[in-house]
């Protein structure tokens, strides 16, 4: 009995001793900067005062942390089918959603925004500068059945943004009808990579949005799907955590065709260009050798990361 009561004080004070104290310290499990001493405790005097302040600061910097929401959120996966993670949640039929949170009502910033995108599109349109807005669904749009069963969607703000979208006059391609009638095509993986579409998904999507501006201009071609070539890969855990899933995904590759600026040249652009804080990047994008070839401009989110092969064949130069 000894032993035992030895092996578990060691156990209580070992996580202790190793506290995490770096300054900052960045999660690679629930992607997120940890709690900092520094801030919640810049004084002696604060911790005294502060003491409703430690025990999630201790939850954040304990040692052996990761290696304990490894070994935990696995085992609870493996035995109670359940999601233990910041991020994740389990839906319908083992289906992988992120975390779903409390909606916030956003209905007067859509209106907003669509309000915004009207003006931008009229200046354009007095520049004879074509102008195309895509709206690509998550997860939880594409497959409402799989969501878990105990959670009401409010599906209004996209609706609302949607309907105010096709009522404007901008040239507007909805992809959530296109997508949920290829729904059987794996739109999104099962477990990996839920916040953004498969390989086939932006395949599916990004032609669509092709088409539009093939209808616009029939020198822009829209590639055939039977162009892409696939593999299958095996992904070990799910995306930012170590939660064990063993996935066999699908990778595509395009015929290329075109090429990334010269780093010199770009990282040039890039100091000169004025950008958000939060959101630096810029790209370009290059195929000299297509004739009548176009120039186009994209303001993208990360659904567009790495799917450069399906679209910037297309065109004679991207920057994104």
């Amino acid at each position: 009995m000894k032993n035992y009561k030895k092996i578990f004080l060691i156990l209580w004070i070992l996580p202790i001793m190793f506290i995490n104290w770096k300054e900052p310290a960045i999660s690679t499990i629930d992607n997120r900067e940890l709690l900092s001493f520094r801030e919640i405790y810049p004084t002696v005097q604060d911790f005294f005062d502060n003491l409703d302040e430690l025990e999630p600061l201790l939850r954040d910097r304990i040692g052996f942390r990761n290696k304990m929401i490894f070994t935990h959120g696995n085992l609870y996966n493996l035995l109670f089918q359940k999601l233990e993670h910041p991020l994740y949640e389990y839906g319908e039929d083992g289906e992988v959603f992120f975390t779903f949170r409390e909606e916030q009502d956003r209905q007067k910033e859509n209106l907003e925004f669509v309000a915004f995108l009207e003006r931008a599109d009229q200046y354009l349109k007095d520049r004879e500068i074509p102008f195309v807005v895509a709206f690509n669904p998550g997860k939880h749009l594409v497959y409402e059945e799989k969501i878990p069963h105990n959670i009401l969607v409010r599906p209004k703000e996209y609706e609302i943004f949607v309907k105010a979208m096709e009522s404007s006059n901008i040239n507007f391609v909805n992809n959530l009808d296109y997508l949920r009638g290829l729904k059987d095509e794996t739109i999104y993986n099962k477990k990996f990579d839920v916040g953004h579409w498969t390989d086939r998904g932006a395949i599916y999507g990004i032609t669509n949005i092709l088409e539009r501006f093939h209808e616009m201009d029939p020198n822009i071609e829209v590639p055939d799907f039977n162009e892409f070539t696939k593999e299958w890969v095996k992904e070990k855990y799910l995306p930012v955590s170590n939660i064990i899933i063993n996935e066999k995904v699908e990778e595509f590759q395009g015929q290329g065709g075109f090429k990334n600026l010269d780093p010199e040249i770009l990282n040039e652009i890039r100091r000169e260009t004025r950008t958000d804080e939060h959101y630096r990047y810029i790209n370009i994008f290059q195929n000299k050798d297509l004739e009548n070839g176009k120039r186009i401009l994209i303001f993208r989110g990360s659904f567009f990361n790495q799917k450069e092969f399906i679209y910037a064949p297309s065109f004679q130069e991207v920057v994104e």
